[in-house]
């Protein structure tokens, strides 16, 4: 399939600055070649730009998520693989929102990359960090409000898989404990456990978003992140991951987030379109 290669410069409400930056850095450094090289056509890219209105965090994560929801709707209307580059975390809601839009009440899993949870709620939170509850959002937890705006309705938990999470806050998994997702550490994906729980998760749902934090790889293949965490992936390790959930079911969206090139440029990047590229092909 042909993709769609959307752009969202926003590291929170913060325009092309810190994971902001991330889109320019990956094109700017080749990757469009690297993807032309694997045999992946481009179809079509776009950049969401936006004039934020207001002064509400959360106001202005609806307004770039009901944008990235529009982009992702147009590609898939088109035939379209949507592809996007990010930024944080959030930007997967509006991504979801963008597939029901399109193909309402098709089942979608969701694989997880990431060292940290993402699990968190306002309620639980020790830091009321939004971008720390983005995979909580889209399972029914927490920021109702936000998926009411864009709109959004909850993943089936039941189909979701973490892969590679090492952080988690105690309330923050206590809650991830309540629920029939499945969560991996690094050492069960080395071993193998992706394809028993991808086989178990996905196999009432038609297609997968692939969501890739780059802070899942360990700091020593991705430096150049705000949110190192020890002990993490190797790329080999993840590049293995990802191709095994692909087996499972068709990718309905892909999201690189957390890249930070004013942290470390040269290698990060690189190894994000290495990631990204690897991750695409047939």
């Amino acid at each position: 399939m042909d993709l769609a290669l959307i752009a969202v410069p926003y590291n929170q409400n913060k325009y092309n600055t810190g994971m902001g930056a991330a889109p320019d850095a990956l094109l700017a450094s080749g990757l469009l070649d690297a993807l032309f090289q694997k045999g992946v056509k481009v179809a079509s890219q776009e950049r969401i730009e936006l004039e934020l209105s207001g002064d509400d965090l959360l106001g202005h994560f609806a307004q770039i998520n009901n944008a990235v929801a529009e982009a992702v709707e147009t590609a898939v209307t088109a035939g379209q693989l949507p592809v996007v580059l990010g930024g944080d975390c959030m930007l997967s809601l509006g991504i979801n929102a963008g597939l029901q839009r399109s193909i309402p009440n098709k089942p979608t899993g969701v694989a997880w990359f990431d060292a940290h949870g993402d699990f968190n709620t306002p309620e639980i939170s020790e830091t009321g960090f939004l971008p720390g509850m983005p995979l909580a959002c889209l399972t029914g937890y927490g920021l109702e409000s936000l998926r009411t705006d864009l709109p959004l309705k909850p993943i089936d938990e039941n189909h979701v898989i973490m892969l590679g999470v090492r952080d988690l806050d105690p309330k923050e998994k206590e809650l991830l404990n309540s629920t029939p997702v499945s969560y991996l550490n690094p050492e069960d994906v080395q071993n193998g456990r992706t394809e028993i729980v991808a086989e178990y998760h996905f196999q009432d749902v038609d297609e997968v978003y692939l969501h890739l934090d780059v802070d899942v790889l360990d700091p020593s293949v991705v430096p150049g992140t705000d949110y190192l965490t020890p002990d993490g992936l190797t790329l080999e390790t993840m590049i293995e991951a990802i191709a095994i959930v692909k087996t499972e079911k068709p990718l309905a969206a892909v999201a690189l987030t957390a890249l930070n090139p004013e942290v470390e440029q040269a290698q990060s990047v690189a190894t994000a379109i290495q990631l990204l590229s690897e991750a695409l092909a047939d």
